[in-house]
Order: C-alpha cells, then structure tokens, then sequence
C-alpha cells in the first residue's frame, strides 16, 4: 500500500534538489500538500523511510507525480483535477517560482552574468517544474542517416500526437471565443486545462521587446532539439511573415545570438501545426540545412555586402550572409516578389482562389556585424492529383509523414508520428520471415496496411533481412523516405527544369547566378 506522506517527503526533498525551494521552504510546502490531499498531520516518518530518503535522488519527478496523482484519482473528494496532467501540474505548481519572481531573477541573471546565464536559469527552471517533460521527451527515438543532401536527423516522436493537415487548417478558421484563444496565447500562463487542452500550471513566460513589440519566450514543452524555445506576439494574431517578422527576428538574435530562430510560413499546408497566433520557434542547434553545399552563387548589384548563394537542398533554400540592413531590406524584397511569382512549367501559381506562395524565413548570427538569413520557398497549392497538396509528402509517403512540413523539418529534423514506433517493430518481424505471401495477404484491416506497398518494394530490394542488421536497415530506409517527404516539399526540384526555374525566379527580383 502506497505510503502518501513518504511521496511528499520525495517530492519535497526533488524541489529542493532542484532549486526550486529551499530548505526553509519546507514546513510551508509540506502543510499546502498536507491540505491539498486531505491528509491529516501526525508523526514524522518511520526511521527506515527516512534512511531510504536520504539516498534517493530523483532525475525526473515522474514517478513520484504518479503516485500521488493516482492516490487522488483514488480518492474522488480530493479536487486537484479530473485528468493525471492537470494533478501532476496541480502538484508542481505548489513548488514552482511565481511568474513575478522567474521574470525577475531571469532578468538578475541577464544584467549580472549576460543572457546565456539568464537562458540556462530558465531551461532549468522549466525542465526542474515538470514543464519540459524530458522523461517523456527522452524516450524519443533519433538516429542520423546519410542522404544525398547531407546527414538527416530522423526523430519518432513519442511525446507529442500526430496531428492531420485538415485539422491544422481548420484550426486557422475557428472562431477565437475560448480562453485562452489558443495554445499560445499569454493567458495560458498558468491555466488550468482541460480534458481537449493541456494543463499550464507551470507554465512561464519572459516578456521581451522585438521590432518595438511585446513578445514572450518559453521553452517548448516538447524540445524537438536543444533548448527548442518558442517566442510569442502578446496579441493573438494570425501568422504573418513580412518586413516586421524580418526586423523582430533580427532584434531576436542580437538578444540571444547563440540561437537560431525562423518562423513557419502563414498559410496552411506549408504553415506549422498552429496558424492562429504569430510565433517563432529558436534554439541552441545546428540544423542539417546549414551544412548544405552550395549549389549556385547568388550577387545582386544593388546589395554588394551580400554573398547569395543556392544550396544543394532538398527545398529551395536562398542562403545569404551580410550585414544586417542590407539583409532586411533584400529578404524583405526576395518575400514580396516571391508572393507574387508564377511559372506555370515547373507548377507554381501565386494565386488562384487564395494565395499559395509563401516562405520561411530564418536567421543566425555570426558575429558582430554578421548575419546569416535562410529563405526557404514554399507553395501550398493542392491539384487533383495531390489533393493534400503538389509540394507537400505526396500520398505514397503518408505512411511514413503526412503532416504538414513545418520550419522544423524543412531544415533537415524529422519529426515522425508515434505509431511508427510499434509499426516498425511489427515491420521487422514480418520481413525477418520472409514470406512474401503473407505480406501480399495483408488487407486494409491490418496493422501495416498502409506500409504494404513499401514492404513489397524492400522485398524487391532486398534479398534477406537479418536480425542483427534488420533496424538499421530499417532505420537508413525510413530516412530516404524523409529525405522523399523533403523533395516532394521543394517547389524548383532537384533536376535540370528546376535549376533553371530557379535562376529565373533569381533573374525576376534583380539576382544573377553564377556556378
């Protein structure tokens, strides 16, 4: 039977591990537990609890938040929440800093130490209160596989739901009448959830000044990739990529130059899993698209501080390197032409009933006075034929990514739907018998349905499959899907018609190519 004041005592004894309480805190954090659960006070603990208290510490306060969540569920006229996230985060919210006393101490750090200080007070911060949820996040599975454009980082995510193109676009349409309006907005700081929305108890935010605008950092809950941060307009606002996002981004990077920050472009399809609400997304990584090769060399005549170059990329990626005036006004000019840019021979329509063209637009800092900018071309017109749309994972792809390739993917970091986890064990197991019947016997109600097509093609291509071999195989096979997810997403392919294609659009806003 579970002894619920030793649960207590391991969480108090974590918070204090972790910085977020301190030793004279105790007496005070035990009796708002004690209330909490409805647990009436009475002697200390047993000795031998309290020897095997004294050993443990704890990495992550997962298990403990179980215990205790499952004791309240137990106990019905307890009413810290209806569902196991609400509890947990009801719980650590007794233990985490006040929104006032993190944006104060973060902006100590920044003043005393510099903002590398201020950022890793506040990753702490956010991983120590359960918020990040790194245990979950840790049992993502990664792998790197060698690709035509360089090494790819595969990632199938088991922290977060896969979520469907339609739904996202509909998500635009909805109407803004719920509180919070969206899952961004700054009023879910600390937010209660939901059994439709995630609880945000512990969630926290630093306001900062962009482009003469509020904005708000935190940390992604999910961190796709070290320190993945996520930087929110104070208005709940559509997505919007122009002159200002070019300018706040800037401002962005001269705050943290560390990091990089993009955006995901404002239209559906193309567009992030959230259009509703203005954001980037930035952290402390290099994404495998900033060792792409260089393609084409890209000068313009009038902006001669400037080096342009093309990249040998899966998407069309315009790369250039500069001071930062020039590279605002110059993306700023390469986004407007670009909305407005058709060519019919390679299927790119800047308009038919809506607009298709759109880019993301991301930025890294190098040194004092320079800075990197990547535009990365994006259309999300949809045909007969790709009724999901032309340059997005085409229908035969689907069962490795359907959803939309956002800023995260288009730079090379796959982000690959859960079920795949379970899917590919299966996989093995049905490869490793060889029997070519049974995988033509596979109908629409099994499992692997939709990886039939693919099952048959890797026993056409390969002889035999091994035990000791079968995942990395696997592993290489699922990668060279992505990299196809990638291609299917660039709007001037990979071949002869593209290349020149993508010339013009260069000679079209005053660019010249040479290579």
């Amino acid at each position: 039977m579970m002894d619920i004041k030793y649960e207590i005592e391991r969480l108090i004894k974590y918070a204090i591990h972790k910085q977020l309480i301190e030793e004279s805190d105790v007496t005070y954090i035990r009796n708002r537990y004690f209330y909490l659960l409805g647990i009436q006070h009475s002697s200390n603990l047993a000795a031998d609890k309290e020897s095997s208290l004294k050993d443990e510490i704890a990495q992550y306060p997962d298990q403990v938040l179980d215990n205790i969540a499952k004791y309240c569920l137990d106990n019905s006229e307890l009413k810290l929440g209806n569902t196991l996230d609400i509890i947990k985060c009801n719980l650590m919210d007794v233990v985490t800093p006040r929104p006032s006393f993190v944006r104060s101490t973060f902006t100590h750090k920044y003043i005393n130490y510099g903002i590398t200080q201020a950022i890793q007070y506040f990753y702490q911060l956010s991983v120590a209160s359960n918020y990040i949820k790194l245990a979950d996040v840790n049992k993502n599975h990664t792998w790197v596989v060698k690709t035509n454009y360089g090494d790819l980082v595969i990632t199938i995510n088991l922290s977060k739901p896969e979520k469907d193109p339609k739904q996202i676009a509909q998500a635009k349409l909805q109407i803004a009448t719920d509180y919070p309006k969206c899952l961004l907005c700054t009023e879910n700081e600390g937010f209660a959830g939901d059994h439709t929305r995630p609880s945000r108890f512990t969630h926290r935010l630093i306001p900062l000044c962009l482009n003469d605008e509020t904005w708000y950092f935190q940390f992604s809950p999910y961190v796709y990739y070290p320190e993945h941060s996520i930087i929110i307009n104070s208005v709940h606002r559509d997505m919007q990529i122009n002159l200002s996002t070019f300018k706040a981004l800037f401002d962005f990077v001269d705050f943290i130059p560390e990091y990089i920050i993009g955006a995901n472009t404002d239209i559906p399809i193309v567009g992030g899993s959230i259009l509703n609400h203005d954001h980037f997304q930035a952290g402390n990584y290099r994404f495998p698209m900033e060792n792409a090769k260089i393609r084409r060399i890209i000068t313009w005549p009038d902006y001669p501080k400037v080096s342009g170059h093309i990249l040998e990329w899966a998407l069309s990626v315009i790369s250039l390197t500069g001071p930062r005036p020039d590279l605002i006004n110059l993306s700023n000019k390469i986004l407007q032409y670009w909305l407005n840019y058709s060519d019919e021979t390679v299927g790119i329509l800047n308009y038919t009933t809506e607009r298709h063209n759109a880019l993301n637009p991301i930025i890294r800092k190098l040194d004092a006075n320079t800075y990197q900018v990547y535009l990365i071309l994006r259309n999300n017109r949809k045909s007969n034929e790709h009724p999901d749309g032309i340059f997005h994972p085409h229908q035969h792809l689907h069962h490795i990514k359907k959803e939309n390739i956002g800023l995260i993917e288009a730079m090379g970091l796959a982000i690959l739907p859960g079920r795949l986890d379970n899917e590919l064990k299966i996989v093995e197991q049905i490869l490793l018998t060889n029997d070519i019947a049974k995988i033509n016997a596979i109908n629409i109600d099994h499992q692997l349905w939709q990886h039939k097509e693919w099952l048959i093609g890797l026993t056409k291509t390969h002889s035999n499959f091994s035990k000791t071999t079968i995942r990395e195989l696997l592993d290489k096979e699922v990668g060279r899907k992505f990299a196809q997810v990638l291609e299917c997403s660039g709007v001037f392919k990979n071949n002869l018609t593209g290349y020149r294609a993508f010339d013009r659009f260069i000679r079209f806003h005053g660019g010249q190519t040479i290579g």
